[in-house]
């Protein structure tokens, strides 16, 4: 474990590794992460029917918990929107992928919003800004280097909203 408490991110690696081996597939991780996320904001306000809860995504494992999260959210009456920050061809892991696909799946009650680039994050800045919560699901613990466009932009939207 690293100074602060936290898992570095090849210390998760083997966890999620470990887990697999003892037979629990990496899809029922992301979907617990998810769950988890969407029970956390729930006790945080006391229930989520009707806030406007945007959730952002990333291209990786992180993102993918973000679209699960997302679907737990919207089945509990919260009014959820996704953007997905990167290109969707490159969404990296099936796992991910199938998450990405399910909130497609669920257009009548999860809004989906593409960026590209830092121009598409300046068409639907008014999500975040109108939005109750903000879910943070760009990067995970892999995250190494300096933060190009259009990740870098939506990182400083999240954080000034």
């Amino acid at each position: 474990m690293n100074g602060w408490g936290g898992i570095s991110s090849s210390e998760m690696a083997a966890i999620d590794e470990n887990a697999e081996w003892l037979g629990v597939p990496r899809i029922l991780l992301m979907e617990n992460a998810g769950a988890w996320v969407a029970r956390v904001v729930y006790q945080w306000l006391g229930g989520v029917a009707g806030t406007r809860i945007t959730v952002v995504c990333g291209t990786g494992n992180n993102g993918g918990d973000g679209f699960a999260a997302a679907r737990h959210l919207a089945g509990l009456g919260a009014d959820v929107t996704v953007i997905l920050v990167g290109d969707p061809d490159r969404i990296r892991t099936p796992e991910a992928r199938t998450n990405f696909e399910a909130v497609k799946a669920m257009r009548e009650s999860i809004k989906l919003f593409i960026a590209r680039s830092t121009d598409d994050l300046e068409g639907i800045r008014h999500v975040i800004e109108e939005s109750e919560v903000v879910v943070d699901a760009i990067f995970g613990t892999g995250v190494r280097g300096r933060i190009a466009e259009p990740w870098r932009s939506a990182i400083q939207l999240i954080n000034s909203s």
